[in-house]
């Protein structure tokens, strides 16, 4: 019985897990701004900071870096106990991390759509935040687009 409730849990652990690893990837796509947008959030910052733009830019992408590559390692290791505890096994975990790669490379193909799209029809996605919604769209958020509170 302790065996079936451990590989329940396991299961169950796993699912949110790839869930939660979805839904992280997803709020990093709906939050990213267009490059312009990005831009001129380092060139704020680095305004603030008093610093130089390259400067900043090259910290925020080692950031951006270092947090994806511990996202994937942290991935990595709970589905590879996945494997050991019997839950699945190394080639399921294989196709697994190659979906969920295909999925995140999709999004990001599709939102750069998107901001070549809106750019295109002369839409301000920054104006449209507060009017898009979405399930990002609550107390600290906007939709899509710049957020204002960055851009002062």
């Amino acid at each position: 019985m302790r065996k079936i409730n451990r590989k329940k849990n396991l299961v169950l652990g796993l699912t949110l897990l790839i869930a939660g690893i979805a839904t992280l990837t997803a709020v990093g796509v709906a939050r990213a701004d267009t490059t312009n947008t990005a831009a001129s959030w380092v060139a704020n910052l680095a305004t603030k900071l008093n610093l130089p733009q390259s400067q900043v830019q090259t910290a925020v992408d080692q950031i951006r870096s270092e947090q994806e590559q511990a996202r994937q390692e942290q991935q990595s290791t709970r589905l590879d106990q996945a494997v050991t505890d019997g839950v699945i096994t190394q080639e399921q975990k294989d196709k697994l991390v190659a979906k969920m790669q295909e999925e995140q490379a999709t999004r990001q193909k599709n939102r750069s759509e998107m901001q070549t799209w809106m750019s295109d029809n002369g839409i301000d996605a920054s104006k449209l935040r507060e009017y898009m919604g979405g399930p990002h769209s609550g107390q600290g958020s906007r939709g899509f687009g710049p957020r204002p509170e960055l851009n002062d």
